[in-house]
């Protein structure tokens, strides 16, 4: 159990990121 609430811990911490890096990528199709 705790390892599983590590888990989404960490989820929740990269799924910012991934939508950061979603965004920089689409960002970066506009400008080519």
């Amino acid at each position: 159990i705790e390892y599983h609430n590590r888990l989404k811990e960490i989820e929740s911490r990269l799924k910012p990121l991934r939508e950061l890096r979603a965004a920089l990528m689409a960002e970066k199709t506009v400008l080519e």
